[in-house]
């Protein structure tokens, strides 16, 4: 069973009921399904841009109360990010250029408005990817902050290091208390350092392989900066930080 996209919202901010009807037979002849609402007057505009949601914005550059740069200010202040083309029969290149300086999408010159549904096709795609990389980046904040209250927050030991180097690359607030270094001393350290010397670890559990995703446990003999000794069960899974194929390791005294 196919599913029909729904159609496309176009506002459009045009004064000649032609120049409409031409752009609405172009984009029906490329394939592109498109509910056009035409405006003249800015107060038209006004009220359609706050009545719906849009999918684009098409706007000639000169109307009797308006330009193309006036609706596109508008459009910006309300909807950073909506698809926004200007038309005009007579655009000079500086034009153009401030044009896209001030937030369009595109320009599409009149005389050539059959590429108004590659411009079209070509906003649309933009914008899909900017909202892709806004969802990617609201999901990386998310997911630091969910670091933050997992890792800073968590009242056990634990450091990231490197599998390879066994450099240290990350450190928690609990670790620097209990072991007694500075989180800058921690960083310019590798996992031996923290071990009191010529002891062998105690296997807990049987070591796992890392590739599995299971954590692996040790008791180690650590070494606190001040040189007292512990006993400190070691629990760690692999992870990838920052480019470095490295591990989570959380530590019980």
């Amino acid at each position: 069973m196919t599913h029909m996209n729904p159609p496309l919202r176009i506002l459009h901010l045009e004064d000649n009921p032609d120049d409409a009807v031409l752009v609405q037979d172009l984009l029906a002849q490329d394939g592109l399904t498109a509910e056009l609402r035409t405006v003249e007057r800015r107060a038209e505009f006004v009220q359609a841009l706050a009545e719906a949601k849009w999918d684009l914005v098409i706007a000639d550059y000169r109307l009797p109360d308006f330009t193309g740069l006036d609706a596109l200010k508008l459009v910006r202040e309300q909807h950073p990010s909506l698809p926004f083309i200007l038309t005009s029969g007579t655009l000079d290149e500086h034009a153009a250029i401030e044009s896209l300086k001030a937030g369009a999408t595109d320009y599409v010159l009149k005389q050539n408005r059959d590429k108004m549904p590659s411009a079209v096709r070509r906003a649309l795609a933009e914008a899909a990817e900017r909202l892709r990389r806004e969802m990617a980046e609201e999901e990386l904040r998310r997911s630091e902050k969910q670091y933050r209250l997992l890792f800073q927050g968590n009242p056990h030991s634990m450091w990231v290091f490197d599998l390879e180097k066994q450099d240290i690359l990350e450190v928690n607030e609990a670790a620097v208390n209990h072991y007694g270094y500075s989180r800058e001393e921690f960083l310019r350290m590798k996992l031996a350092d923290l071990r009191a010397p010529d002891r062998k670890p105690q296997v807990l559990q049987a070591r796992l392989e890392s590739k599995d995703g299971h954590a692996q446990g040790l008791v180690w003999r650590h070494r606190r900066k001040d040189g007292t000794e512990m006993d400190m069960e070691v629990i760690w899974s692999p992870l990838a930080f920052h480019g470095h194929l490295a591990a989570l390791a959380m530590a019980t005294d």
